[in-house]
């Protein structure tokens, strides 16, 4: 027998207070008056900080196309504009994946650079020595 979804669960709850409030008058009096006392307030969802224009994005810094197209210091200069936090899902967008101190959860940010910039130099060496078989 398998575990019925929190869906189905909250689903079966429903239909047990339903019925109880259609053969118990008391019961759906008590429904009634909670819900008829207080005022039922819509939620509304508070728009993010940043629109979806101001959104971060990945592809301008797809450190493995940034090597292609350019060169190491341009990559270096790109990542080092931007925040510490953001390294690492670069370089996973980037299909990268970081080693040694760069890997580590206290690494600093030019740790990362350093890891990011390796990973992706060794990602083009690879491409280039496939396409050379």
């Amino acid at each position: 027998m398998s575990t019925p979804s929190a869906d189905d669960m909250l689903e079966k709850v429903f239909d047990v207070i339903l019925q109880e409030a259609k053969v118990n008058p008391e019961f759906s009096d008590k429904i009634e008056n909670t819900f008829s006392k207080q005022k039922v307030q819509k939620t509304t969802r508070k728009p993010s900080a940043k629109t979806s224009s101001q959104k971060f994005d990945f592809a301008k810094y797809h450190a493995v196309n940034i090597l292609r197209n350019s060169d190491e210091q341009t990559l270096r200069s790109r990542l080092n504009s931007i925040t510490k936090d953001k390294l690492k899902k670069i370089a996973l967008y980037s299909g990268l994946v970081l080693t040694g101190n760069a890997a580590k959860k206290t690494a600093s940010k030019a740790e990362m650079i350093q890891g990011i910039v390796e990973a992706a130099q060794q990602y083009v060496a690879q491409r280039v020595s496939a396409k050379a078989k």
